[in-house]
């Protein structure tokens, strides 16, 4: 059992009257990695073999990635917020809608975010005719990186915490008297770095023949992190303001499933379509 007594602030640091929490150099790194893995590795086999011709391709991809990037952060940060309202505690920012507003106080949903990708996405996919499963196969191999730090900055702030525990791994946050599970980290551990792990491995394959496998990564990233959220789930104290929604299983939980069961059912249905056309 670890004991903290000398807590991380969630404020990296200070300039002049503005803070910079954590949780914003969080997000910062993700988009900037991201948009470093994306221009260097990921252009080439996902986009580019889609254009017809193009007059000046360094200029064509410099701009495709800034509009794609845009996208991105706007899709993570309105379907996160707002999948939250919705999902989690949508009572009180009724009761309260300027709160909605007010990110630097947490409150964001992987799901909702999830949904608001898929909208930009399809826009996205449209106006610039792409494949739009091109777009989420490119946004999924980088995902785990802004898993990891989100979860980072949620231990560091000490949101979405554990259940209590008497394993050794239990901590004893700061204002708590009772240990709990990291599951923040947890979370980091398997959502972040095995699920890149495994998506690093699932490019490898499926980029020889990219052409017939559109879309593969983005389902095999769905279905792993549905699957480990689900397990994860189990170590985590569920929101208080909802509680076990069914079975003991907490809003997390459910949602996760039905990412799992869908992806399963669409794995089953390429499957069989590929079969049936070989």
């Amino acid at each position: 059992m670890i004991e903290s007594s000398n807590w991380i602030s969630p404020i990296a640091f200070s300039l002049g009257p503005i803070n910079i929490y954590w949780y914003g150099i969080g997000y910062l790194l993700t988009f900037v990695l991201s948009f470093i893995i994306w221009s260097k590795y990921l252009y080439t086999p996902f986009i580019k073999w889609q254009l017809d011709t193009v007059d000046n391709p360094t200029e064509h991809k410099k701009s495709f990635l800034d509009n794609f990037l845009t996208f991105v952060v706007l899709g993570v940060i309105l379907g996160g917020r707002l999948g939250y309202v919705l999902f989690y505690n949508l009572s009180e920012y009724l009761s309260n809608p300027i709160a909605i507003l007010k990110l630097w106080e947490g409150g964001m949903s992987f799901h909702g975010g999830i949904i608001g990708l898929i909208i930009g996405m399809i826009i996205f996919a449209r106006r610039n005719r792409v494949l739009f499963l091109s777009l989420t196969d490119m946004l999924c191999l980088v995902a785990p990186i802004g898993i990891f730090f989100g979860r980072v900055s949620n231990f560091i702030n000490i949101e979405l915490v554990g259940r209590t525990t008497t394993s050794p791994l239990g901590i004893v946050f700061p204002g708590d008297t009772v240990a709990r599970h990291p599951s923040q980290l947890y979370q980091a551990g398997l959502e972040g770095i095995l699920l890149g792990i495994i998506m690093f491995f699932t490019f490898k394959l499926a980029i020889k023949n990219y052409s017939s496998r559109v879309g593969i990564l983005s389902l095999f990233f769905l279905f792993f992190y549905g699957l480990f959220r689900f397990i994860v789930e189990f170590f985590r104290e569920p929101d208080i303001q909802l509680g076990f929604i069914f079975l003991g299983l907490s809003m997390g939980q459910l949602l996760s499933l039905g990412i799992v069961f869908l992806i399963v059912i669409l794995l089953y249905m390429r499957h069989s379509y590929s079969h049936k056309n070989t």
